[in-house]
């Protein structure tokens, strides 16, 4: 077990029942025709989401890195497929005019499989992959550009900063090149509150009891991957806070071990 917050593997076991429930509820809407065609991307988005959150739960639930492997490449497959920018794209007004942003929570999903994708070291078919929706998109951000860079060794143009609130409070008066061990571990003694516009904040509230009277299981950990990749790729010192609750400190480990 990596989560700090469950200490049942019972727990996780059951995630991963309803987690895949969800999924093929999806999946079985499209195949028998349950929704319009016009509104496949809408099921194939969420199909993206449970595939995603469901590496995440195997992370927090202690797999192996060949595991997490499997399913970080079988989740770039299904982005392929479920990433539509008529729910990634944040816009706005009537008529509406779309930015090159992502709305808050398709951002979070990005990130977290940017930021797996690359300590994962995954295939580069499966790399290009990311990059190519990334480029389609022409999302506008510094954190997610430079993270991605660090495995394609490829420069790209963007502006200076990211959409994602909480990043300000790691590199936005400072190089995002140049960040150091104190402000990694500033930044994570208040990531989580800073996360509070994210759908998956909170889930793991009252756990028991919402497992008890309404037998679902919303949470699959509370990890900072962005903090893990930025002191990956710049080989931070992470002695001071790698026990951090929210720190993935196996994922930083398994990249050094391994590729840097």
């Amino acid at each position: 077990m990596r989560d700090r917050l469950v200490s049942s593997k019972d727990y996780f076991e059951k995630y991963f029942d309803f987690n895949k429930s969800l999924t093929y509820a999806c999946e079985q809407n499209i195949k028998q025709g349950l929704i319009p065609i016009e509104r496949y991307y809408i099921s194939e988005n969420l199909i993206f989401q449970h595939n995603l959150e469901l590496l995440i739960a195997q992370f927090s639930s202690g797999e192996e890195f060949s595991v997490l492997i499997d399913q970080c490449t079988h989740c770039i497959d299904k982005l392929s497929e479920g990433w539509d920018d008529r729910l990634t794209k944040f816009r706005k007004g009537k008529p509406s005019v779309i930015y090159n942003h992502y709305y808050n929570n398709q951002y979070y999903y990005m990130m977290w499989l940017i930021c797996f994708t690359v300590l994962l070291n995954v295939p580069n078919d499966k790399l290009q992959l990311v990059e190519n929706i990334l480029l389609k998109d022409e999302i506008e951000d510094e954190l997610l550009y430079y993270i991605i860079s660090s495995s394609t060794k490829k420069e790209y143009k963007y502006k200076e900063g990211s959409m994602y609130k909480p990043a300000k409070y790691l590199f936005s008066k400072k190089s995002i090149k140049n960040i150091k061990s104190s402000h990694v571990k500033k930044y994570l003694s208040n990531w989580y509150k800073r996360t509070n516009q994210f759908t998956w904040h909170g889930s793991g509230n009252n756990l028991e009891e919402v497992v008890k009277h309404h037998n679902v299981y919303p949470y699959f950990g509370y990890w900072c991957f962005e903090a893990a990749a930025i002191v990956a790729i710049q080989n931070i010192d992470d002695s001071s806070f790698r026990d951090h609750e929210n720190y993935p400190k196996d994922l930083v480990e398994y990249y050094r071990s391994n590729f840097s």
